[in-house]
């Protein structure tokens, strides 16, 4: 009869820890990544020897008035170097903007983009990205 107690115990006591941690786990908690921005992407497509850039960011529109996105196109040789950079900029919360760049092959190319986010003149919030393409190689 204790046998039986014990084991009953026992599973009752595994029940209630399992219960516990799934409670705990089911819910995870997500921290915005900026206080205004919303989100930050680039794009990049080689072929033919021309580099195809594509930049777009937005930010929170009642925040936010002004945005401005700097892309530079980067080549590792040996170290990250930037090859050629562009800056826009949009009186509105959100930016897009295209590119385009002749490069070489057997290089790897990334984009750096820094997004920069205004309220009235003032700068509100900074933030930069990487965008790797890899190797190219025609």
């Amino acid at each position: 009869m204790k046998k039986h107690q014990l084991i009953r115990l026992f599973a009752l006591s595994l029940s209630f820890i399992l219960l516990i941690s799934f409670t705990a786990t089911a819910t995870p908690r997500i921290d915005p990544r900026w206080d205004y921005l919303i989100y930050i992407s680039g794009f990049i497509d080689i072929s033919n020897n021309k580099a195809s850039i594509e930049v777009s960011a937005d930010a929170d529109p009642t925040d936010v008035d002004k945005i401005k996105a700097t892309c530079s196109l980067q080549r590792l040789d040996g170290s990250w170097k930037t090859l050629k950079t562009w800056t826009e900029t949009d009186n509105s919360s959100s930016i897009l903007y295209e590119k385009t760049y002749g490069v070489y092959s057997g290089y790897n190319y990334r984009l750096k983009i820094t997004v920069y986010a205004y309220k009235d003149g003032k700068l509100l919030e900074s933030a930069t990205e990487y965008f790797d393409y890899g190797y190219y190689d025609e």
